[in-house]
Parts: C-alpha cells; structure tokens; sequence
C-alpha cells in the first residue's frame, strides 16, 4: 500500500487516542452520532465508511491490525465492539470509548432510513436511525489540506507520492499544482456498486470500476466544466474507491484554484473543495527561474535600467522559486520536450528596446537578456545546458489599439502551430480564451514629462512622489496611451489630494492653448520617444499599475 495515502487514511478514520475506562453498556449520542468519513455526512451506502461518536464503547482505543483478518476478511468485532446496521454486521475497523469506525455492510435496502446500534460485551446501545442511498460519493481531504479558509482535496499526482495541491500549503511537505493535461488521483468512498462485484468487508484484489457513470464538474469563476472519470476500487485496500482525472484547460482565480465536485450518478459531493490548478509545467518552470532571479533585486533592476532607461524595483515577493522534480515532468509535456531537446524555443517581432536585432544579426534588449538569463537557471536546475533557439515572426504589426491584440494572436498562433514554446508579451493578458498567459514583464506605463512651462521637476522620483507632484500642480494635462484604466488611478489618487489632473485623448492631438506637460504610454514606447528625441524630457517609471505581480513567459497549457 502507498505509504503516503496509508498514513493519510490513518489519520482520517482514527479518532484521538484515550485512556483506558470502565465497561458499560454503549450510548450512541444523539448529535450527529452517525457521519460518513471524509464529508463528515450523516448519510451512508453500502460499502462505505462511517464513524458512530458516543460514550462507553470500548475499554481500549485502537484500529485494525493484519491479525485481526481471516485471509483478506476484516473483522466484523474488535475488543469485543461490533456494530450492526440495518440488522446486518459492518466491519470494524477502529475502536475506542467514544468512537467506532465501520465499513458499512452490503444491503439492498436503498432510499430508506436504517438502523445502526453498537454492542459491547456489557450489551447493546440505542438505536439511531441514518439515511441509506445507492451511492454517498465523498472525496478525500485532512485538515493539512486547508489554506485561507478554503479546503482542498487529498488529489495526488500520478507517482501517488506527490499531492496535487498549493504549493504553500505549510503542512504539506512535497506538493506540487496540477496542469492541464495532467492524471490525478483522488480517493473516495461512497461510491456505490461495482462490476464485478466488490463485496463489503474484503480486501480488493483488482480495480473493479463503479457501476454509475462517474464524472468530477470544474468550477473556475462561473464557467463549469464537466468531466468523465475513470472509478474504480483501489486494490489492495477495503472499501477505497479511486477517481483518476485528467484535467481539462480550465483557468482557476489568482491562486489558481478551482472548485472540484464529484458524482456517481445521480449522487454527488456535498464538499466545499478545491484543486490547484495552475499553468502548464513549462510555465510554472519559467516562473520559477523568473523568481530565482529576480529574487536577487539588484540584478533585475540593473538589467531594466540598462534597457529601457529606468530603475524598476524587483517583483513583488510571491514566494519562493516551486521547481518541478524532474520525476515529476510529465511525459510528451512542452518541459519535457524543452529539457530532451534542450532547446528552449522563443517567438518574437522585433521591438526595440525589448528584442532588438543588428543587421549583422546580433540580439540584444530586456527579452532577450532576460531569456538568457532564464534558460541559464533552467539548465542549472536540472543539471543540463540549455540552448535558446528565438525564432522571429515575420508580421506587420498595425498602429493604434489593434496592435496588442494582434501581436498576442500571432504569438498564441504560433505556439499552437508548434513554432515555439514561449513568448514575452507586455500587456497584462486578462481574455478566458488565452488560458494561462504569464506575462514576463507587464510593462508599467511610464511619464515622459515635455517640458512645457519648465517646471520643476526634479522631485519627481517615483508614484508618490508624482503623485503629490500633481496635487501641488493642479490642472495639468496628460495624453496617454496606456489604457483608461491606467489614467484614471493616477487622476484619482491626484484628485484624493485635492489634485487635478486632465486626459488628452483627442484624435487631431491637443490644441496649443491645451498642449500637455507629460506624456503617458506604456513605457517601452516613451523608451523609444527618449531615444528618438532626446529632447523630450526625462523618463519616468513610476508603477501606475499597482495590481500587477510579474512572473514568467506566457505559454499554452499542454
């Protein structure tokens, strides 16, 4: 049995080991006192699992062992505590003074309220009455697996060693997101009949599947996704049901994470739970190279500075560099094409000062230093050199708005006809039908002040330091080109200062009498301006887009 999912399982079905206590009749209590392991449901099916909490059950605490089975039967009484339930002998499984866990027996009964009562050798409690179904299906989760109120299912990677699940999760000490694409497994019981049968009480001998059409439903947001599993009783273990998923392109909130529910049937989950779905392994070890160095600060900073001409501070720290075990790279995936091939492959148009390439055919710019610098800490990961290979898009991008759009279609294009297998994008890509879009460098817009008026602006050095700038200036004019949204935060935190500030955006530009004092673009173009004109006056960064964390190279899941 894997020792992971063994100890897992130990956990959930053992209550809290107590003293020993003088023999009395047992007492089922009257709150809640049946519940099916893992939702913790007062429901039950055949060949289930349920925990019966009361008093004076048992002089002892303690589970199973492999004497107390007669060949691959479990016991049906442990230190003389059985439990019946619709007249019928469940199997024992744990036993202690104020707990009793069984596996529930086979019974046709189906849509009814059974009854369960507990015996002991000083004789026989009450009887408490629990709704039976065909099917009761409840996924596998711990208290470990909860993270900021949310709690996530036990899923495992396919190794069966690995979990699937947030990679903070404090508790958890190997535990990696899944991708699409990937094969997961979740446990679970409740999964009604097998064909062939899988009699109650029995160690399974082979992946007997479920009988009703099992199926998991993604929830991302409001948009659903429902998928077909393969059921089947896990071998080798009594009444464990297993649920391998292979996970569909959904794209979870900012922490990747998305609603799992389950159902056989007509019966389904009644568990609030969540799987970690993140971008694709290529992605996720881009970001991790990302994080590793610009983890570093200076080296970040100093690599912005020497190409677009200002000082951006380091990433927001977003935890710490995940990589991926090479064990568990997944075969056929983009990473594991990148690291057999040991190339890396890099779409790009040429942009001055991101990606710029000599008439000799020399590269240089943020890009492709950046890229460098990437596949460097790649290679060192995994204990190979890794190769960059940048194949150019040879496209007439349009001026104006279309722009972006067009450049992020010829990028995703091209990766889905298998050109490359990333690219450097610096627009914050927000649309569903791009899924996992990890912008490297989601430029902030930079100011390039005109020099109108010769103002003084030598204390301009950063976002507040504009800022109050603009408050002790008011009715200063901007044309912008870096989204509405951009400018209207700039304007607001002005006008919470009594500040004033006004957008020129009109087609035929600003009339003289309005003529602006700054320019505000996304600052790879204001690069550009500076480095045309440098008479246009200084160059600022001065992070309008607060909101944004930067992390690796946009790829399609695989």
């Amino acid at each position: 049995m894997n020792g992971r999912l063994s100890i897992l399982l130990a956990m959930l079905i053992a209550g809290a080991v107590s003293a020993d206590v003088r023999a009395a009749v047992p007492v089922i209590r009257e709150t809640q006192p049946v519940l099916q392991a893992f939702d913790n449901t007062p429901r039950l099916s055949s060949g289930t699992w349920v925990q019966i909490f009361g008093a004076d059950f048992s002089t002892v605490t303690r589970g199973w062992a492999a004497s107390d089975f007669n060949g691959p039967s479990a016991p049906t009484t442990l230190e003389g505590v059985s439990v019946r339930i619709n007249g019928k002998p469940a199997y024992v499984s744990y036993v202690s003074p104020t707990q009793v866990n069984v596996q529930a027996p086979d019974d046709d009964a189906v849509d009814v309220d059974v009854p369960v009562v507990v015996s002991n050798r000083d004789g026989v409690s009450n009887t408490v009455l629990v709704r039976k179904s065909r099917a009761t299906p409840a996924l596998l989760t711990a208290p470990q697996f909860q993270l900021a109120g949310r709690q996530y299912a036990a899923a495992f990677h396919s190794d069966l060693a690995t979990f699937a699940s947030r990679p903070d999760l404090p508790q958890i000490p190997l535990s990696l997101p899944a991708s699409p694409g990937d094969v997961l497994v979740i446990y679970a019981v409740g999964c009604g009949p097998t064909n062939p049968p899988s009699p109650a009480g029995q160690i399974v001998t082979a992946a007997n599947p479920v009988t009703g059409a099992a199926q998991t439903v993604l929830t991302a947001g409001t948009a659903q996704t429902a998928i077909t599993v393969r059921a089947f009783m896990e071998p080798n273990y009594v009444g464990l049901c297993r649920f391998d998923i292979t996970v569909p392109d959904v794209k979870g909130d900012a922490a990747g994470d998305v609603r799992v529910d389950a159902s056989v049937g007509p019966s389904g989950t009644v568990q609030p739970l969540y799987l970690n779905v993140q971008s694709s392994q290529l992605s996720r070890t881009l970001t991790a190279a990302f994080r590793d160095y610009a983890a570093i600060g200076a080296a970040y900073a100093q690599l912005h500075k020497k190409s677009l001409g200002v000082t951006q501070p380091p990433p927001p720290a977003i935890g710490a560099a995940a990589w991926i075990p090479l064990a568990q790279v997944t075969p056929g995936s983009s990473l594991d094409r990148v690291l057999s091939s040991r190339v890396l492959r890099f779409g790009f148009v040429p942009e001055y000062p991101l990606h710029d390439v000599s008439p000799t055919g020399e590269h240089s710019g943020f890009d492709y230093e950046l890229a460098v610098e990437l596949a460097r800490r790649i290679g060192l990961n995994f204990g190979i050199t890794l190769a960059i290979e940048w194949v150019p898009l040879n496209i007439t991008l349009p001026v104006g708005p279309t722009r972006e759009p067009a450049l992020i279609s010829a990028l995703t294009t091209g990766m889905r006809n298998g050109q490359f297998d990333a690219a450097f994008e610096s627009t914050l890509i927000t649309t569903a039908s791009i899924a996992y879009a990890r912008p490297v460098l989601g430029m902030f817009p930079g100011i390039v002040y005109t020099r109108r008026d010769n103002l003084d602006v030598s204390s301009i050095a950063d976002r507040p330091s504009l800022v109050r700038f603009l408050i002790a200036h008011p009715g200063l004019t901007f044309v912008h080109g870096a989204g509405k949204e951009v400018f209207d935060a700039l304007a607001a935190d002005a006008a919470a200062g009594g500040g004033n500030i006004v957008d020129i955006t009109t087609a035929g530009g600003p009339s003289p009498s309005t003529a602006p004092h700054f320019r505000m673009a996304d600052i790879n173009g204001l690069t550009k301006l500076v480095h045309d004109n440098p008479a246009a006056g200084i160059l600022l960064d001065v992070n309008p887009r607060l909101d944004f964390q930067p992390e690796a190279p946009f790829t399609l899941p695989d």
